[in-house]
């Protein structure tokens, strides 16, 4: 497995672990805190997820996070000469999600720590050169 295989490999468990993390709070906030909540007013994960931006056609950001990792590996693996979509469209969400976070003038860690995976698993794939196996 190469380098880069790797490391889609471990931002793709934390867009799963942060997304899932983001859907906990919504629907079980006394199962899983938010972190930084207890540092700064500005941190709240639930006012985030739980406002009228957290959801897009009925699903918190949280699921189109996982169903663009879905989608993600799909091009990856099996149209490789479309490799620049899912960039774009994960592009295009976290500028939502950090819409939404300003909007409601409120941060969440567990989508930070998605958006910032998001975008980074993107970068890596526009400037990857390798060829799908």
């Amino acid at each position: 497995m190469s380098a880069g295989t790797a490391l889609r490999l471990v931002l793709s468990a934390i867009i799963v672990l942060a997304s899932t993390a983001t859907l906990l709070v919504v629907h079980h906030p006394s199962v899983l805190g938010c972190p930084g909540s207890a540092v700064s007013p500005l941190v709240d994960c639930r006012l985030v997820v739980s406002s009228a931006g957290g959801r897009v056609l009925g699903l918190h950001l949280g699921m189109w996070a996982l169903l663009w990792l879905v989608f993600y590996w799909l091009v990856v693996l099996v149209r490789r000469d479309l490799r620049w979509i899912p960039p774009a469209l994960a592009f295009l969400g976290v500028a939502y999600a950090i819409g939404t976070e300003l909007r409601v003038g409120h941060l969440c860690m567990w989508c930070t720590v998605d958006q910032a995976a998001l975008v980074a698993l993107a970068i890596v794939t526009l400037g990857s050169q390798e060829q799908a196996a």
